[in-house]
């Protein structure tokens, strides 16, 4: 949806927010500027967590979160802290992670309990464990 079709639903009592995946910042900057208030803008791209925190996104709901738990929550709390420095430079590593885990490795690797259910040396040392603590799968 484009942002004038977001903010006329944004008026309708029974809707709360959005949640948009698209990594388009100006459409967070027009429905945070344009909508209600009370309206909730939250992003699911994590190639974008930090721009979108600091545009107006309220939250962010990330197919990254499954595997990098960690890395989102520390990059929203730093946000939240007012820790800007700190999050500018954690979010370079979780647009590499998103585009390598979530676009290349595709969304279902990124809801198994790890990216990899491998036992091989190949995959206990592959590139991913750099991004995040390794969950053995269950």
């Amino acid at each position: 949806m484009e942002t004038p079709e977001i903010v006329a639903l944004a008026d309708h009592p029974n809707i709360i927010g959005m949640k948009d995946s698209s990594g388009v910042i100006q459409r967070i900057v027009e429905v945070v500027g344009q909508a209600p208030k009370q309206f909730q803008m939250l992003t699911g791209a994590a190639g974008v967590l930090y721009p979108a925190f600091v545009s107006g996104a309220k939250g962010a709901i990330l197919a990254l979160a499954s595997p990098l738990p960690e890395k989102c929550v520390e990059l929203f709390n730093l946000w939240k802290r007012g820790q800007h420095a700190e999050a500018q430079a954690l979010q370079p590593l979780l647009a590499t992670a998103t585009k390598t885990i979530v676009s290349e490795a595709s969304i279902a690797a990124s809801n198994s309990p790890w990216i990899c259910a491998d036992s091989t040396a190949a995959c206990r040392d592959c590139q991913f464990s750099r991004w995040g603590k390794r969950r053995s799968a269950k």
